[in-house]
């Protein structure tokens, strides 16, 4: 009995177009969902065979549901639940890395005063930072005294009006262009970064590109 059943069921899903085998019982009407076996899983598989897989869902959900609208209801649900995963996700307490909170400061150019409100932000969501005693003691160690800086009164061009205005713009220059390389390499080579390019560069030398880039209307 059991491999006729089988035998029926494969006949029936081999002519089944989406996938979906239906039978009718005792005046009643059944319905059996095709899932085929995993083979790749949907972390490491094509978006293509990921939109596959999402159609499949929806298919069955609508299956189990009923009408559009109770579908739809259905989905809200799934919705709800998956918020309340993500609120209990931005409950658990998160550190970010050491340095990071100063990499943002450097590359997004944020004052003292605008770091403060990230970090404010960041903390509603659970992120902790490091202290601004700590990102003190890392620009100190990064500057090392061997950097100079002032401000020079400069024509700058209004970004707004465009009208050149004179304007005091921070110089920062190296003191010691030699012992602020040999500080960069060791950096580097603390954070295994440098490379030799497969061999290109001798074991014995270090090769430096140097260059300028010309940003808007100043040169830096």
């Amino acid at each position: 009995m059991e491999n006729l059943g089988h035998h029926l069921m494969q006949q029936k899903s081999r002519k089944s177009k989406d996938g979906v085998v239906t039978f009718i019982s005792g005046g009643k009407t059944i319905k059996y969902f095709k899932i085929p076996n995993v083979r790749v899983e949907s972390d490491a598989t094509s978006k293509k065979k990921k939109d596959k897989r999402t159609n499949q869902v929806k298919k069955f959900r609508s299956m189990i549901s009923g009408s559009e609208e109770a579908t739809n209801e259905q989905y809200r649900h799934e919705i709800s639940g998956l918020q309340g995963e993500l609120k209990d996700i931005l409950r658990t307490p998160f550190r970010m890395p050491h340095g990071n909170i100063m990499s943002m400061k450097a590359h997004l150019g944020l004052s003292g005063t605008r770091t403060r409100v990230l970090k404010r932000w960041l903390a509603k969501y659970q992120i902790q930072c490091e202290s601004e005693a700590s990102i003190h003691r890392q620009e100190s160690r990064v500057i090392n005294d061997n950097l100079l800086k002032e401000y020079l009164p400069l024509l700058v061009k209004d970004e707004k009006t465009e009208e050149m205005l004179l304007t005091n713009v921070p110089l920062v220059v190296v003191k010691n262009l030699a012992e602020k390389v040999r500080e960069m390499l060791d950096q580097l080579d603390s954070l295994d970064l440098l490379t030799w390019h497969n061999g290109l560069i001798p074991d014995n030398q270090i090769w430096l590109k140097l260059g300028g880039d010309k940003g808007g209307g100043t040169f830096k």
